[in-house]
């Protein structure tokens, strides 16, 4: 019985816990530094040439990302 009370205790403490914390996340104001990354935001695509190294053949290169 009273690891029942123990684990509900954990529980309650950890759910004031996260509640709290994820209420704690305040907003600054958005810069001009936010506009700018805002360029990352949407999927983006990057193609170009490397040229040879010691470290890689070189070629043409594709990079995907974003969110």
């Amino acid at each position: 019985m009273r690891f029942i009370a123990l684990v509900k205790m954990l529980v309650a403490a950890t759910a004031t816990t996260m509640a709290t914390l994820s209420n704690a996340r305040a907003e600054g104001p958005r810069t001009a530094d936010h506009a700018r990354l805002g360029v990352f935001i949407d999927k983006w695509n990057v193609v170009g040439d490397m040229t040879p190294s010691a470290l890689s053949p070189g070629g043409r290169f594709t990079l995907r990302g974003g969110v």
